[in-house]
């Protein structure tokens, strides 16, 4: 059974208040905010010495969230990652949105979703947070109602279901845009830890980090976690892409196929761990997605001497980010996944995140 607790966290520039809501099972305590639907602790207790590690880097109040621009733990939307030169066209109409990123736009404008307060009430085992999006707000079109639904269980998932409809066609693309850790937020970079991703190809970036719209494959490249590799193992690669970059920050086509791990019927995107502790014990992550790509961000442009929660100063690459989506600009490319949502239609995807200790 699930146990429920809400308290303030404080109030906003324009003197709104927010709450933290925070979801407890055996070994497993996240906790979330109304204020852009944001992850802000995940915290896990190891089985065998009864240690609490929290494996997202985030805030101690609303107020640092809303002046900070990394996305720490947030919902991004309506469109999360990027769209070239702020524009798209829909039904032959053409629209503008704002050019917040080099040109581009990117993570939903100016104030996405993750910038917004949104309406939030205690579930069955987890948390319901809704967002209605006026018709025309960061130049989108249609009244979109957004939910987003996080869930906890006894085997320590994190599960996030979102959801939406809209009285107009529009486009759409939430993720969660959480930094992991999984030697704990305040244990430096991220370099040490391992990655396998189900992805034998990716969507190269031009330089202003969009996708070029080729869709090539990872063999022989910085990008191939098709078995363990540290984050760190080639992060200073010469590779163009690499450069492009500055590190990972680009998104995987999910392999959909083959003999994968599934929870909830959903199947396995990812697989990351951390290195051993003094008692050989690793902790692992797991991500299921129906979603079809997974961006891969490794903290690259945190802010040096960043303050985060209690006390702990995080910096570039002291996160990793798997941020399942649609691919970035992909109303602009045909070859892409559809991102259109339809008047008639609803939108739904799940992901999960799983984490377990293991010895090794």
């Amino acid at each position: 059974m699930t146990k429920k607790e809400k308290q303030s966290f404080g109030r906003l520039s324009d003197k709104r208040e927010t709450t933290l809501y925070t979801l407890s099972r055996k070994d497993f305590t996240v906790k979330i905010s109304d204020y852009g639907a944001t992850v802000v602790s995940l915290i896990i207790k190891n089985p065998y010495t009864g240690e609490h590690t929290d494996l997202v880097l985030g805030f101690d109040s609303a107020a640092q969230y809303e002046s900070d621009s990394s996305c720490f733990g947030g919902v991004c939307g309506r469109f999360a990652n990027r769209i070239k030169n702020a524009c798209f066209s829909l039904n032959g109409k053409e629209y503008k949105l704002a050019a917040n990123n080099n040109g581009n736009h990117l993570h939903g404008g100016n104030i996405g979703f993750h910038k917004k307060l949104w309406t939030a009430e205690f579930i069955e085992n987890g948390i319901s947070l809704i967002y209605v999006s006026p018709d025309g707000e960061e130049g989108y079109p249609g009244n979109l109602q957004a939910r987003v639904t996080y869930t906890i269980t006894e085997d320590n998932a994190l599960i996030i279901e979102y959801g939406a409809s809209s009285d107009k066609d529009t486009i759409i693309n939430f993720t969660n845009h959480s930094y992991f850790n999984l030697c704990g937020h305040d244990s430096g970079n991220i370099l040490n830890q391992s990655l396998q991703l189900n992805a034998t190809e990716y969507t190269p970036i031009d330089t202003t980090s969009c996708p070029t719209g080729e869709i090539l494959s990872v063999k022989g490249t910085p990008f191939d976690f098709t078995s363990f590799h540290t984050l760190g193992e080639r992060i200073h690669s010469s590779h163009p892409q690499m450069i492009k970059g500055n590190g990972y920050d680009h998104n995987f086509v999910i392999d959909k196929t083959g003999d994968f791990d599934y929870m909830q019927n959903l199947p396995l995107a990812a697989t990351a761990f951390s290195p051993s502790n003094s008692l050989g014990l690793r902790l692992f992550m797991k991500v299921y997605t129906d979603k079809p790509g997974v961006q891969l961000y490794t903290g690259n442009f945190i802010s040096e001497k960043t303050k985060g929660k209690s006390g702990a100063i995080y910096g570039p690459r002291h996160g990793f980010c798997l941020e399942t989506q649609y691919f970035p600009d992909s109303i602009n490319h045909s070859n892409f996944p559809s991102p259109v949502l339809k008047s008639d239609q609803k939108y739904r995807f799940k992901t999960i995140y799983q984490f377990s200790y293991v010895k090794h």
